[in-house]
């Protein structure tokens, strides 16, 4: 089991890394200002993300990836701002 923050910005930065062992993984945007855009690797953009975390997500409206076991890698689409992603892995 793991869990964090990683704080993501306009640069395509890895929330987690790939893990053969995750049984599930949560992920919510805790920041007030902007999206997040996720996708499988760095070349992720605001234009070709799968998914989105939409600014002031909570428990109740995190992105539930059951059992997707590779690499998450957001960012931002807002110039200059920087969102609070949290994490949890279980294994």
């Amino acid at each position: 089991m793991g869990y964090g923050l990683v704080k993501v910005g306009t640069t395509a930065t890895k929330i987690i890394s790939d893990n053969s062992n995750r049984k599930v993984l949560w992920i919510t945007n805790a920041s007030t200002g902007s999206t997040v855009y996720i996708g499988p690797d760095d070349s992720v953009t605001s234009l070709n993300a799968g998914v989105p975390l939409f600014a002031y997500q909570n428990i109740e409206t995190k992105k539930d990836f059951g059992d997707y076991k590779g690499p998450i890698y957001g960012i931002v689409g807002t110039t200059g701002d920087t969102c609070k992603v949290f994490y949890w892995e279980v294994e």
